[in-house]
């Protein structure tokens, strides 16, 4: 788990597991200073009745601990800012996002990790745009 990127819903689940093997992850781990938070593809539960979740979801995969991070969300025509601390390498944080919309419809969903008072070690992966099909 602790060198496996996080896929599908966030943590354990039936169609990843503990997530996918990173030999990177792997190849780093002795070296510390590592702070890198990534943004994941976006988790979506969805009902038949047009109700759902979308998880948003962002992991730990530097050596160090990141003491906060702030997940900025812009969905629906709102923008919200959500705060995790003592995030651990490897760990998931994760924020629902509950919604209604018809079935037709697909939904805009931007959202960004920063961690706080650190440099990120791979900025490119810390924000997500996604255009989610509800059909």
């Amino acid at each position: 788990i602790e060198y496996s990127n996080d896929a599908g819903a966030p943590g354990l689940d039936e169609s990843y597991g503990a997530g996918i093997l990173d030999a990177d992850r792997i190849n780093t781990r002795d070296k510390t200073g590592i702070y890198d938070m990534a943004a994941m593809i976006p988790f979506v539960e969805n009902r038949e009745d047009g109700y759902g979740v979308i998880n948003i979801s962002a992991q730990n995969r530097g050596t160090e601990l990141i003491s906060e991070a702030i997940l900025e969300v812009e969905f629906q025509g709102k923008r919200e800012a959500f705060s995790f601390f003592n995030i651990h390498p490897g760990n998931t944080i994760s924020q629902p996002l509950n919604f209604s919309q018809p079935a037709d419809e697909s939904l805009t969903l931007r959202f960004v990790v920063i961690p706080t008072g650190v440099n990120d070690a791979t900025p490119g992966n810390n924000s997500v745009l996604s255009i989610i099909s509800l059909k």
